[in-house]
């Protein structure tokens, strides 16, 4: 609570810190209570089952968004149901989503004997790949293939065939939308082909925020300005901006000014040096743990995929906002059980005993 003497508003402060708090219990849980390769295979079970939700949720969004917001307006949040729409009017398809971290899960389940497994994985990564491409969100595409590369380069898969048919897909589906097959929304490539869009956006967008930021920093060097108080010490002129844009394109504005789009400069303006030190050391010290037990024998292929899905997920970070519970539970989950090595039960010690003794 030590940035409360520079904080303007409370609210926003007490919902980041129940995000927080929120997410660090999760952590502690999984800490304590997955502690076996059984317990982290049926963990990635359970977000294979989160992302079949989710391409479901994706796929009505894409196809039928009419039926999609009826089913919504009964399951979904109000104000996430809003958000959507509300990237719909922006000519993106909104949806919080980190699946392509399950892409390293799936890229060495496609190697394995079982045939089911290795069709269902293909599938998996070519929906993860499609949705990439179509929502108009350009760190996705980022952390798809980094998950991609990634998982080829560590697991050490002779997959080039596979890599060559996902770029086919990609130009397949580029193919499509400018014969206009596909259609509804800007996908990925057209925002990095749009040069204007894209010069603007780092100049007076993302780049101008990230300059705010470090002033904010600068004016409170050891605690920051508060968590949440991002908008609160914009310039006048720029909060000004939204009077200037109409429906969508204002709340859009008014959400993105929020936070500047990166991790480390939010991190910097709303918690000073203190915090941007310390979220640093947390970093540092998964990175450097990750890489002494990688080559423990204790260290276990799903810890191993962890690894890779934990740095898909901060590339998510370095561009978009990261202040939900969803992304934050998600990234201490993976760093829980990345860096850490997990002992055999005393089931398993026997059952490897007696498979000892059967091969002597």
């Amino acid at each position: 609570m030590y940035c409360l003497p520079y904080s303007t508003q409370f609210t926003p402060l007490l919902s980041r810190f129940q995000n927080l708090f929120s997410s660090v219990i999760i952590f502690l849980l999984g800490t304590v209570f997955i502690t076996n390769k059984k317990q982290i295979k049926l963990l990635f079970y359970s977000f294979y089952i989160g992302f079949i939700i989710n391409s479901i949720f994706q796929t009505l969004l894409y196809l039928v968004p009419n039926f999609f917001f009826f089913i919504g307006n009964q399951l979904i949040n109000i104000g996430y149901l809003n958000l959507i729409q509300m990237n719909i009017g922006r000519n993106r398809i909104y949806f919080e989503s980190y699946d392509e971290i399950l892409i390293p899960f799936f890229v060495y389940y496609s190697q394995i004997n079982s045939r089911l497994k290795k069709t269902l994985s293909f599938i998996s990564i070519f929906i993860i790949g499609f949705f990439s491409y179509t929502l108009g969100v350009r760190t996705k595409i980022v952390m798809f293939f980094f998950g991609l590369l990634g998982s080829f380069f560590v697991f050490k898969l002779g997959s080039k065939r596979i890599i060559l048919l996902i770029l086919c897909c990609f130009v397949l589906f580029q193919n499509l939308y400018d014969q206009h097959i596909i259609s509804g929304n800007v996908n990925v490539f057209n925002r990095i082909n749009d040069q204007d869009a894209t010069i603007q956006t780092y100049t007076s967008g993302r780049l101008s925020r990230w300059l705010d930021s470090v002033d904010m920093g600068l004016s409170k060097p050891f605690f920051g300005i508060g968590l949440g108080n991002y908008y609160d010490y914009l310039r006048y002129s720029d909060k000004n901006e939204r009077y200037l844009l109409f429906s969508f394109e204002r709340v859009g504005y008014e959400l993105a000014a929020t936070h500047p789009h990166n991790i480390f400069f939010a991190t910097f303006a709303e918690t000073g040096f203190v915090g941007l030190f310390c979220f640093s050391i947390l970093l540092f010290y998964g990175a450097i743990t990750q890489a002494k037990l990688w080559g423990n024998e204790m260290y276990t292929i799903n810890q191993k995929i962890a690894v890779i899905s934990f740095w898909t997920l901060f590339i998510y970070s370095l561009f978009n906002p990261s202040i939900t519970i969803k992304f934050q539970a998600l990234m201490l989950l993976l760093l829980s059980i990345s860096t850490r090595l997990i002992y055999p039960t005393s089931k398993q010690k026997s059952k490897n005993n007696i498979l000892l003794k059967m091969t002597k």
